[in-house]
């Protein structure tokens, strides 16, 4: 069965021409393929042995779902991408849509209704007297980098126990009242103050309350998602107050970034001629200080050789972080090396060191530097969608900016579409490219007419024949009809200074408030690279995550469960790793496969084969 990942952003439109309003940019929340773990819309009160005190979650764990260990339901999304400045490694995010991508039912019917719920598995007190101080604590954003919940939306917390027998709430926050920043995160302490709780099956919920979606949009591929909460940090003990507000922990607030100045990814080969220009000056580890007292702390950053197998010397820093406060390491930037020829992959391990009585979760975070054959702004994940939205964009285009620091020659263009409900953006477009001219787009030097949107990921559209660019050029698409094509948009990428876009016969640079960038990366080779590479598009294939850690989804043919083939994956001497017949949106383990890159073969029901790449990480 086909599952669906919430990725969650919002809607911004163009302020600076308000009274242009047949066409604009436009941003919009979207819904992608997921590929994870199994997903329960409901919560069930039933459950294994009782939890004991404390509980604790910060969800600084890689999983996309909630820690069945701790948490019932599992429809909330874990992840690194949509809290702004949270207080550790990882949030839990609530939206309004349920685990298969569609909204939650009970909003057709109702002008607010319950949404995403996030449930405690239940939670032995029964030893407990109200004396004993037992509080609730958490973190709370609104929005994020998501769509901000309007005032009539809310998120509340709910306590249960069989001696209750109802869940009756405790705590509720409003949402925001048209803010266009998010607010920082905010602590709740709610205290566990009543008997009928004090028993063996205490359990706590968090809710997301969210107003009724639109019931349709004229504008093809726009439906949107949105009233996004932000949790972290929660907390539950005994021997608290109102006013235990500090910890003693020390957590990394991201992984680290980019070792590449204006760009997350570029050829190999570039990198390795023009390193000088590449590299940013330092690199960068956001840490927070949840104490009130200042505190010595040493960061060491391993860098691994993922190809080669090879690790260099730790980089290792020691700072003085003062209480309740955001600092971060930083230091010279590495030059990374390696004896790989056409691409590279580097695994970064930032690792704190911290007094023994700290919390070790959210105390180490790996990160991945990719090197391959294409250049991209964006960081793989897509936060929003991107297009031109109104009544005059046909023939209208949208151009983005690429300097590089090689000529070389361009062979395709790989786009990453969201999913739209109904995958009703799901259009033809035109691939154009262009040469620049006194920083605007050009004359036309390349391109591919009647493209067809794939949702999902990203897709390699291949030239009509391939091109020696310039030092700087554009590429981007022309609209065919009036659908909003969602390109995914990362907001944790701010590029958008590079995108423009014409519908009037002049083009103009994006005015969305909202920073980001699009998820198009062009892509390079030698022309003897194109004519083996389109004849297997026709039976290509998906896998989704890759890079992969524990397992990865094969997609193809029409995505259909019916679509059978086999699977053969190999390691780069050639030896076969494991082979198996598989349906499309089948998940495959990877858990004893070891870390490196892989190549995959699949022979479809027709006969035909097909070959990819696919990254095992650790």
């Amino acid at each position: 069965m086909m599952l669906f990942r919430k990725v969650l952003s919002i809607t911004i439109l163009s302020l600076i021409f308000p009274l242009l309003t047949l066409a604009q940019e436009a941003v919009v929340p979207s819904v992608v393929h997921y590929g994870g773990h199994d997903r329960h819309t409901k919560s069930s009160l039933k459950s294994s042995a009782a939890l004991s005190l404390p509980f604790f979650d910060d969800f600084s764990y890689s999983s996309s779902t909630p820690d069945p260990q701790r948490w019932i339901d599992r429809n909330v999304y874990v992840n690194r991408h949509y809290g702004v400045r949270p207080v550790s490694l990882g949030v839990a995010t609530f939206d309004m849509l349920d685990a298969s991508g569609q909204f939650y039912s009970q909003l057709a019917n109702a002008d607010y209704a319950g949404a995403d719920t996030l449930t405690s598995r239940p939670i032995d007190l029964s030893s407990l007297q109200l004396s004993d101080s037992l509080y609730l604590s958490f973190y709370y954003q609104a929005g994020g980098y998501g769509d901000f919940p309007e005032v009539k939306d809310s998120l509340k917390v709910e306590f249960y126990s069989a001696r209750s027998g109802v869940w009756q709430k405790v705590w509720g926050v409003p949402g925001l009242k048209g803010d266009t920043a998010a607010p920082a995160f905010k602590i709740a302490l709610i205290p566990v103050n009543r008997l009928v709780w004090i028993d063996s099956t205490f359990q706590f919920r968090f809710i997301n309350i969210a107003s009724a979606p639109a019931t349709g949009s004229a504008v093809k591929g726009i439906r949107s998602n949105g009233d996004i909460w932000n949790i972290d940090y929660v907390w539950l003990n005994k021997n608290r107050s109102y006013t235990d507000t500090a910890f003693n922990d020390i957590t990394i607030v991201e992984p680290m970034g980019s070792f590449l100045k204006n760009y997350r990814s570029i050829p190999w080969r570039h990198y390795q001629n023009k390193f000088y220009q590449a590299v940013r000056d330092k690199i960068v580890l956001p840490i927070f200080n949840m104490s009130n007292f200042s505190s010595s702390v040493e960061d060491k950053i391993v860098i691994r050789d993922v190809y080669e197998g090879t690790t260099d010397d730790p980089i290792v820093t020691a700072i003085d972080i003062p209480g309740r406060s955001y600092s971060t390491f930083e230091e010279d930037c590495p030059i990374l090396k390696s004896d790989h020829s056409d691409s590279a992959l580097f695994r970064i391990t930032a690792a704190i060191t911290t007094n023994r009585y700290d919390r070790k979760d959210n105390d180490t975070a790996v990160s991945y530097q990719y090197f391959k054959n294409f250049y991209a702004y964006d960081d793989g994940t897509a936060e929003f969608g991107y297009g031109l939205k109104g009544s005059n964009i046909t023939g209208g285009w949208v151009a983005y900016r690429f300097p590089i620091y090689q000529q070389d020659t361009l062979i395709a263009v790989d786009f990453y579409f969201n999913r739209s409900f109904n995958d009703e953006n799901i259009a033809y477009f035109n691939l154009w490219v262009w040469d620049d001219s006194n920083g605007l787009p050009g004359d036309s030097i390349g391109g591919k007419p009647q493209c067809r949107v794939q949702p999902g990921g990203f897709v390699r559209y291949y030239l009509q024949e391939p091109v020696l660019v310039p030092l700087t050029f554009y590429v981007g698409w022309q609209q065919i009809d009036e659908t909003f094509l969602n390109v995914g948009y990362d907001r944790n990428s701010p590029n958008n200074q590079n995108i423009l876009y014409n519908v009037d016969g002049s083009w103009t640079p994006s005015t969305l408030r909202e920073k980001g960038s699009l998820m198009i990366r062009p892509v390079f080779g030698k022309r003897s690279d194109v004519g083996v590479k389109i004849s297997r598009l026709s039976t290509s294939f998906n896998c989704y995550p890759n890079p992969a850690k524990d397992w990865t989804m094969v997609e193809f043919g029409s995505g259909s469960p019916d679509d059978q083939a086999w699977l053969w994956l190999y390691d780069p001497a050639g030896k076969l790793i494991l082979t198996r017949q598989i349906y499309s949106g089948q998940q495959i383990s990877l858990q004893q496969v070891p870390e490196g890159m892989y190549i995959v073969r699949i022979r479809l029901a027709n006969g035909n084969f097909t070959y990819g790449k696919l990254i095992k990480t650790r």
